[in-house]
């Protein structure tokens, strides 16, 4: 019993850590945040103890090309994620510096755009970052 309140008080407190941080960064209506292989941890977020947040929100990863994420990717008037989310000013990515190696590489294999990331915001606690995807210059 005692093990299982130990749980609870560290899902209670990520929540808590998540839910300040969301507020934090005070997402606007227009602002998309695309959660790259999961990294972003919105499931922690217990329902019953904190109000619903208004964050424009989307998980990608192995689920880029199902039916709900085009359905949402269409209602944000986004066609290519991936060449859409550069030098976008309202598209971020949640992510973090593995994340990012793996997607820098594949739009350069796949669309042969080198990219930058700038970092918007920083949650310190849950360690990552949000970023802007800019192209990169090559000389």
């Amino acid at each position: 019993l005692v093990w299982q309140w130990h749980q609870g008080s560290e899902r209670f407190q990520r929540s808590d850590q998540l839910h300040q941080a969301i507020k934090a960064l005070q997402p606007k209506q227009d602002q998309y945040f695309i959660n790259w292989g999961n990294c972003f941890p919105i499931q922690s977020l217990l329902a019953l103890k904190h109000r619903p947040i208004n964050m424009q929100y989307l998980p990608v990863g192995s689920r880029t090309y199902t039916p709900m994420v085009r359905d949402k990717l269409k209602a944000w008037s986004i066609d290519d994620l991936y060449v859409d989310m550069v030098d976008a000013p309202n598209i971020f990515l949640i992510s973090n510096p593995k994340l990012n190696a793996l997607l820098h590489q594949y739009l350069v294999e796949h669309y042969g755009i080198p990219i930058t990331f700038k970092t918007y915001y920083t949650f310190p606690d849950l360690r990552l970052n949000i970023y802007r995807v800019a192209h990169r210059a090559v000389y």
